[in-house]
């Protein structure tokens, strides 16, 4: 069971509460999609894999009931027995945090994602990791191979 208990936040941190998980084996993750329009509606790469064309119509037929847009058009993402992703993100508070988005600026450096094909979004997941990012040259590496680079507004600059 969780335990929540009060903290006090650090010099870097944005909250005064600890929350400490405890699990009787281990956890382990697989790799996930987030599908339209909230990132909740989430699937793992396995799954839509084994099953896109249900999966893609679902989500369109969801996406259409949600916008009222009946022009929507997500089953087109899947052609030549292959599923045609146009954009992607790496961002937010957890994907966004300072050792992620160094580790996507370490691979995508030299490499070149502005194709007009696939669209790369980044956000660092606060001002502070915004800063280390410009300091370490991370955020040039990123920049340098065409994505674009938002800043999230969380978060301010101590000195």
């Amino acid at each position: 069971m969780p335990q929540v208990s009060p903290g006090i936040p650090g010099k870097r941190s944005r909250s005064a509460t600890t929350c400490q998980l405890g699990f009787s084996r281990p956890v382990t993750t697989k790799p996930m999609i987030a599908m339209p329009f909230h990132p909740s509606n989430t699937y793992t790469i396995e799954e839509l894999k084994k099953n896109p064309q249900d999966i893609l119509r679902k989500v369109e037929k969801d996406a259409i009931e949600l916008t009222g847009n009946p022009n929507l058009n997500l089953t087109c993402k899947y052609h030549d027995g292959d599923i045609y992703v146009d954009s992607g993100n790496i961002g937010g508070c957890s994907g966004g945090c300072f050792e992620n988005l160094v580790a996507a600026a370490d691979i995508l450096d030299g490499a070149d994602v502005g194709n007009d094909v696939f669209g790369l979004t980044v956000y660092p997941d606060s001002q502070p990791t915004n800063l280390e990012l410009i300091k370490n040259g991370a955020a040039a590496k990123l920049m340098k191979a065409g994505n674009l680079r938002t800043v999230y507004g969380r978060g301010k600059i101590t000195r």
